[in-house]
């Protein structure tokens, strides 16, 4: 393990194909293996620009309820 901040945790090549509590378990499953410590939840490169706002939301809503 590492005392430096990672940065990870979404799928951006299947953001647009994953459902809603796909995307709510990819985010939590990193944080468990993670923790919130050190953590910036993000992509591993840009998330697509048709990507449904309602999937961005998620995203928001999920970290907040953390």
């Amino acid at each position: 393990m590492t005392q430096r901040c990672l940065v990870e945790g979404i799928d951006e090549s299947r953001i647009t194909e994953m459902s809603l509590p796909e995307l709510r378990a990819q985010i939590l499953d990193c944080v468990a293996q993670v923790g919130r410590q050190n953590l910036i939840l993000s992509p591993g490169c840009t998330i697509p620009t048709q990507t449904p706002w309602y999937m961005l939301q998620a995203v928001r809503d999920t970290c907040s309820s953390l």
